[in-house]
């Protein structure tokens, strides 16, 4: 021990004091902090872990959970949680935060520490004590995957059924597989189930779906992206200034359909006040709805009665496909007109898709146009890139009267609009294609499609005159920030050079 402070002593004297001050200094900072934890200064990385903290770039969440460390070895437990919190804050999926949260927290945080190991934990004890914590608030079944070009594998552990059944949903049908339990496995108990599966994935062009059924219960769904070349990827760039003018098909709005049965009820009666203008009898637009294999009945069963009543058309997916899966399908259904990609949880006004489609034409060279809303990102009114209050539907509707009166045919250049309510116009969608499949689930993938339609030659615009309610993610409001941490990197990678007007963190 001696020598090894020594050491480390010797190695600061020697340090270039110039690293921690110049662009570097956060990445001396974190190495000094992790020498002095294996030394056990712990005074001394928490002084340095806390110096990185605080200098430029923000800090990434390995540098709270180095804090974290030196102050849970200094007994200051409530300073060593907060620390973990702020990590798990700017990265959800952290392994490393996640681990310490179970092992030290006392409360509640350590069942949110639980579910995220479980898909992430290579260590087989930790395993053992993340389904430990998940039992006894409850859970009866865990599962984790691993998806590769040929095949789908991974474990699953469970406590109330004699067998588990996986299917992998293709284009051409479903593959089902009975698992039983192996009572050998490192995971099994005598009260817990456990046993790996492999689930060989034919070729395809097109997304596939995984899902884990125990009993009546779905342990898990997983989209997973084709394993051959798409044919989404960017397309030979067409020239929007030629030949582009409205389309003689009527624009459709396609919503896709999950849960929250009050609030997806109440935006497709704000469609129905919308579709008709006061003054004339003919629709303006047509809607699409699909239905991601919803488990609320009552959902179901009001989107069949407005299908039967013709004022939507239906599509229903015996399997959850997820935003990006629906949107294609519906996409493939869809062969002429503009669409408008629109969520489930919004209200809209009147006349939106004639004046969204009024500023689409108002240049020959835009591809795509958002509205302004009180939970849109960039687009939020009054206050951007943050959840403004949802307003009833006569107050949007107020607003909304307001911006048209205010902003009419304005329209203003944006790096990506954003999918709670976005137009398409028909050559856009021709020269783009379908959405990415290579997200993970529910963001970015907006915002993929349009960086490719300004790769293509299209603008993206921001329409002030009209205005959208939006309640705001439920599906994934927790998961959120890992998930767009997650996408943001794949973003990345396609687009080196990212334009301002991301998704605000």
């Amino acid at each position: 021990m001696g020598e090894r402070s020594a050491g480390l002593d010797h190695h600061r004297k020697n340090l270039d004091v110039s690293l921690l001050v110049g662009p570097h200094a956060h990445i001396a900072l974190e190495r000094l902090a992790a020498e002095a934890l294996t030394t056990q200064e712990f005074a001394t990385a928490h002084k340095y872990a806390d110096r990185r903290i605080r200098v430029s770039p923000p800090p990434a969440a390995h540098c709270f959970v180095l804090r974290a460390e030196a102050a849970w070895r200094l007994g200051l437990t409530e300073a060593a949680l907060s620390d973990l919190a702020r990590a798990r804050l700017v990265d959800p999926y952290d392994v490393g935060a996640n681990r310490r949260m179970l092992a030290w927290a006392a409360d509640e945080r350590r069942l949110g520490a639980a579910a995220q190991l479980i898909c992430r934990e290579g260590n087989l004890a930790i395993l053992r004590a993340a389904i430990a914590e998940l039992r006894r608030a409850g859970g009866r079944h865990w599962a984790a995957c691993s998806v590769f070009d040929n095949h789908v594998t991974g474990w699953v552990a469970w406590t109330n059924a004699l067998f588990v059944e996986v299917s992998l949903a293709t284009e051409d049908g479903t593959l089902t597989s009975i698992l039983e339990p192996n009572p050998f496995h490192a995971l099994a108990s005598a009260d817990v189930q456990a046993t790996t599966f492999l689930v060989r994935r034919p070729p395809s062009t097109t997304a596939q779906i995984v899902t884990l059924r125990c009993g009546e219960d779905v342990v898990q769904v997983r989209r997973v992206a084709p394993n051959l070349t798409s044919t989404m990827n960017l397309r030979a760039a067409r020239d929007p200034s030629i030949g582009i003018g409205p389309n003689v098909d009527l624009p459709t709005v396609i919503v896709p359909v999950y849960a929250d049965a009050r609030a997806t009820i109440e935006c497709f009666e704000s469609l129905d006040k919308a579709r008709r203008p006061q003054g004339t009898g003919k629709d303006a637009f047509q809607v699409l709805a699909i239905d991601d294999a919803s488990p609320e009945v009552e959902l179901q069963r009001h989107l069949s009665e407005l299908a039967t009543k013709r004022k939507i058309r239906l599509l229903v997916n015996p399997v959850n496909l997820g935003f990006v899966g629906a949107i294609n399908r519906a996409l493939k259904e869809i062969q002429r007109g503009d669409v408008v990609l629109l969520n489930s949880d919004t209200l809209v006004p009147p006349g939106f898709v004639d004046r969204l489609a009024d500023v689409a034409y108002s240049a020959p060279n835009i591809g795509t146009v958002t509205p302004l809303s009180n939970n849109g990102d960039i687009f939020s009114f009054p206050t951007p890139n943050d959840v403004n209050p949802m307003q009833r539907y006569d107050e949007i509707v107020a607003i909304d009267h307001v911006a048209s009166a205010t902003n009419a045919g304005k329209a203003i250049d944006v790096a990506s609009g954003i999918g709670f309510c976005l137009y398409i116009t028909r050559a856009c969608l021709d020269s783009v294609g379908e959405l990415s499949d290579k997200f993970d689930r529910g963001y970015l993938e907006d915002i993929d499609l349009c960086l490719r339609a300004r790769t293509n030659g299209f603008r993206n615009v921001c329409a002030p005159s009209v205005y959208v309610g939006h309640h705001g993610s439920k599906s994934f409001q927790e998961e959120k920030r890992g998930l767009v941490l997650r996408n943001l990197s794949f973003l990345d990678q396609r687009f080196p050079e990212l334009p301002g007007g991301m998704p605000r963190l």
